[in-house]
């Protein structure tokens, strides 16, 4: 009888994901572009007396037409968005909500008089802002997934969902907060493109985060396993 022994190399069923400081990172871009879009999309609202006063040719139907053209983009890219997640990845669908989320916030900047091509660009704005919804309201619990061990999934998930509300809460507080109660055009017209440009350059932050290092999926490892099996002959 003479034994010899013969090992089986093969991947383990299961990914052994390397748990790092990176997804907490992933996180914060995650939810602070989310928050972004959510506080950029609760801006008029909020300040509407001030609105009225620095823009007199906006009635109020127009500006819930400003307000609701966002959830018109954002209907129209649900499915697009969650089609592309497959084929592009989270890096390039985030990049892109940022983009789209920092857009709709700069060309509110533009100095334009009160009018039909200001008009036109606030509708813009928000049919931007609109675009980079879907994956900043819904894709927390495939990043989650692909970023936390099972043990942390429900806490990020969590996170990542409350960052949208937060950043919508603070739409009622930052803008009241900078623009006050103006008492005249010109002053209502000064605080209200300060509070856009404070605006932007937060879109313009959370988007170069973004740029600067968000990738795809975490560092997999994989177990090899092995069996060693005595064969008898």
């Amino acid at each position: 009888m003479e034994g010899s022994t013969v090992e089986y190399i093969a991947n383990a069923p299961c990914d052994r994901r390397v748990a790092s400081w990176t997804r907490w990172w992933v996180l914060f871009v995650f939810c602070l572009v989310s928050a972004c879009q959510a506080g950029t999309w609760n801006c008029f609202g909020p300040i509407f007396p001030a609105v009225y006063l620095a823009f007199p040719s906006w009635s109020s139907a127009y500006l819930a037409w400003v307000i609701n053209s966002a959830n018109v983009t954002f209907a129209l890219m649900l499915y697009p968005v969650s089609s592309a997640v497959q084929r592009c990845g989270p890096r390039r669908i985030t990049l892109f909500s940022a983009a789209a989320v920092f857009f709709g916030s700069a060309v509110r900047c533009l100095p334009l008089a009160d009018g039909t091509p200001q008009r036109v660009v606030m509708l813009l704005s928000m049919l931007c802002n609109g675009a980079g919804g879907p994956w900043l309201n819904f894709g927390a619990p495939l990043l989650s997934e692909l970023w936390f061990p099972a043990h942390e999934r429900t806490m990020a998930t969590s996170i990542a969902t409350v960052a949208v509300y937060a950043g919508g809460a603070l739409g009622f507080v930052i803008g009241p907060a900078i623009v006050g109660s103006p008492g005249d055009t010109s002053s209502a017209h000064t605080v209200l493109y300060r509070l856009f440009w404070i605006e932007a350059s937060v879109c313009l932050f959370a988007l170069l985060c973004c740029v600067l290092y968000f990738p795809d999926r975490p560092t997999v490892r994989i177990a090899k396993l092995t069996l060693s099996l005595w064969v008898v002959e």
